[in-house]
């Protein structure tokens, strides 16, 4: 069981002082040193959930998240884990937006999209020309 649980909002918009190429590199450390000087452990001993890469590397290495909410546990032998609150409320939100039952033999995400498609395939009538815009081209 967890001898201390908290949760946080880490700041990481410092990551953007520097270069592009090292954005997400960085504000993985910023995360790790801000959790092990809050939690009173050493930067080692911080580990991070599978969800929190996830989320730091979603828009590439130059644009890390600016700011995440966790929480974090310390056990009694000194080691903190720390997970996004938000992973929760996504699995959530998939559970209550899956389909009841496919429509003709597909599910109802391809089928939406397939009327998406088929809508904007639609040849849109042609615009008639205006007695100006021939004038127009005649000049020209």
């Amino acid at each position: 069981m967890a001898e201390l649980e908290r949760i946080y909002t880490v700041p990481l918009s410092r990551a953007y002082n520097y270069s592009e190429r090292y954005r997400v590199w960085f504000a993985m450390k910023l995360l790790r040193a801000f959790l092990a000087r809050h939690m009173k452990v050493e930067p080692e001993s911080v580990r991070l959930s599978a969800g929190i890469n996830d989320l730091m590397w979603t828009h590439g290495m130059s644009r890390p998240p600016r700011k995440l909410k966790l929480k974090v546990s310390k056990d009694s032998g000194g080691m903190v884990r720390a997970v996004l609150l938000e992973e929760k409320k996504e699995e959530k939100k998939k559970a209550e937006t899956k389909p009841v039952a496919p429509v003709a033999g597909m599910p109802a995400e391809e089928h939406a999209g397939k009327k998406i498609k088929e809508a904007s395939s639609e040849k849109k009538p042609k615009k008639e020309k205006t007695v100006k815009e021939e004038k127009g081209e005649k000049k020209q």
